[in-house]
């Protein structure tokens, strides 16, 4: 299986002027583990749920008066989408991150989790096993 098959295609982006309260509140709407930052229609980095709790909250400050450029992490690691998971999972262990900015033609077209990694595996396990092909088990999912 490759990381277009797991990937999740909606991608949340935000500015980097936003306060933190506001970004936390669309990511609890959207019910999403991370946004990507943006400035100018450029992405600039992203912010996980990880960086507001350890960047914000854990540090005392307010994040209605924090914005999301302050807690960022500006440095986004991406992989192409034609990749096969076992790559994208390496990669996040090699960088020890949960999350990967996806691409295909240098354009960002989605977000991969270790979470959509372990589905996409399993799923993957589950075709070899059985010897079938039969079903969409890509599509199946625990959102």
């Amino acid at each position: 299986m490759i990381v277009k098959e797991a990937m999740q295609r909606s991608i949340i982006k935000v500015a980097s002027a936003m306060t933190v309260a506001e970004a936390a509140r669309i990511m609890d709407r959207e019910n999403i583990g991370c946004v990507l930052v943006s400035e100018s229609d450029n992405v600039v980095g992203i912010m996980t749920e990880r960086d507001i709790l350890r960047k914000a909250i854990a540090a005392g400050k307010n994040c209605e008066e924090v914005f999301v450029k302050e807690i960022m992490s500006p440095s986004l690691i991406t992989i192409d989408a034609e990749v096969a998971l076992d790559e994208a999972n390496d990669l996040m262990m090699n960088h020890k991150i949960r999350r990967l900015v996806v691409t295909k033609d240098k354009k960002i077209v989605g977000i991969i989790t270790i979470r959509d990694i372990a589905e996409g595996l399993k799923y993957s396990s589950a075709r070899r096993l059985t010897g079938t092909d039969e079903g969409d088990y890509s599509r199946l999912s625990y959102r």
